[in-house]
């Protein structure tokens, strides 16, 4: 998979991610190359797909197969593309739907499914998606406000958000399983997933007030929102779910999550409450890495006084570095002003940080890169190449002239 992601960088969010024309949205898709040493990429090929009256979204990274092949999932407010709405969706009025689809290394269509819960207007969305090890399955994350009886899930609360995962046949994009977890309260989330090379699967998003019902030995939630990171095995049976918030009252995600090639460390990146950790931030990036067995084994706050948080993680082949991208405003850590280099002191910046994984480590933050414009920008997500020293990141820019601090 090095080697695919070396040539292939999908950027989802990027400026041209959703494209909107007249009073509609419809999903934009754009493949890079990545050309090693090279200071550009070009655009191999791109795709338009919607429909005419709603909107619809890409969301996530592209899961990407042996063969080349890219997965999309995202949301739909209709019948992308013209298909039918399947399952148990089909005849009924729903404000959002998931969708997942398939492409060739070319560009070209080669399947597409909108899934959705069975009550009416219960809003479902596909968040992010990953291909096991062997690519026999494709597992896909998101939220659903509904239950889904086809596959005995029920709804934690009533038409509450939970945290939705599924195993799709990559084939012909056919459901085998489908879970959903969550709270009684409404607005736990998925936000991003990652297979493991033993086979299994590690989810990150946020969880709301109360405690995870559908689970052996019950986690609670330290205040209104907690980021989560979540182990199951790749048939669906929970391992463990840990949360890592504070007790403030604040809307604390989780967004990225990587696993190292042995399975053994796994980071998970969002954004905590800032007040209670000393850097004076309404929210402050985040970096954790847990153990296989769900112990936490070190947290790294990021932040100053602006609001930060991490968007995208990524660990060496190794397992010895982890890479965090995200968002930035004002002074970062380690002192480093955040919009120094740039002419608007007020701007939102990208930045990439490279920690020391070892859980003995005196000095965990290594190297600090911050980019942007004199706009709001940010990077999203990040990735390492065939070769170790080669990171790639993406996002956006809304001005010119990007620099780095």
């Amino acid at each position: 998979m090095n080697g695919v992601q070396q040539k292939r960088m999908y950027a989802p969010r990027s400026r041209f991610s959703t494209l909107r024309i007249t009073t509609w949205v419809v999903v934009a898709l754009a493949i890079l190359s990545v050309c090693p040493g090279a200071r550009g990429q070009n655009l191999l090929w791109h795709r338009i797909f919607g429909n005419q009256t709603i909107i619809d979204a890409v969301q996530g990274n592209a899961a990407v197969d042996a063969g080349n092949n890219f997965y999309f999932v995202g949301s739909s407010q209709g019948n992308v593309m013209g298909l039918p709405l399947s399952g148990a969706l089909e005849g009924q009025a729903q404000p959002n739907n998931i969708f997942v689809s398939k492409f060739s290394p070319d560009g070209d269509f080669l399947w597409y499914k909108l899934v959705g819960a069975s009550q009416t207007n219960a809003e479902s969305t596909g968040a992010a998606a990953a291909l096991t090890p062997d690519g026999s399955r494709l597992i896909v994350v998101g939220i659903s406000k509904g239950s889904w009886p086809e596959y005995n899930a029920t709804n934690a609360g009533s038409s509450a958000g939970d945290i939705l995962v599924s195993s799709w046949f990559p084939n012909n994009g056919s459901i085998s399983w489908l879970k959903l977890v969550g709270t009684p309260a409404d607005g736990d989330d998925a936000q991003a997933v990652v297979v493991s090379n033993d086979d299994f699967i590690y989810v990150t998003g946020r969880l709301t007030s109360g405690t995870v019902t559908v689970f052996p030995s019950a986690q609670a939630v330290l205040s209104s929102f907690d980021p989560y990171l979540m182990k199951m095995s790749t048939t669906g049976t929970i391992q463990w779910i840990k949360t890592f918030g504070t007790s403030v009252a604040i809307a604390e995600n989780g967004y990225g999550v990587a696993v190292s090639i042995d399975g053994t460390r796994i980071f998970a990146v969002g954004r905590i409450a800032g007040t209670s950790g000393g850097l004076g931030g309404q929210y402050d990036a985040v970096v954790v890495m847990y153990n296989a067995d769900g112990t936490q084994a070190w947290l790294q706050r990021l932040g100053g006084a602006g609001v930060d948080q991490g968007r995208g993680v990524a660990v060496s082949p190794d397992g010895a570095w982890v890479y965090a991208v995200g968002v930035t405003a004002g002074t970062l850590f380690n002192g480093v002003a955040a919009n120094s280099a740039q002419i608007n002191a007020a701007a939102i910046d990208g930045f990439i940080v490279k920690l020391d994984a070892s859980p003995s480590a005196s000095s965990r933050i290594n190297v600090t890169k911050i980019i942007g414009s004199t706009y709001n920008d940010a990077l999203r997500s990040v990735l390492i190449g065939a070769n170790p020293n080669a990171i790639y990141a993406c996002g956006y820019f809304d001005g010119s002239n990007t620099t780095s601090a």
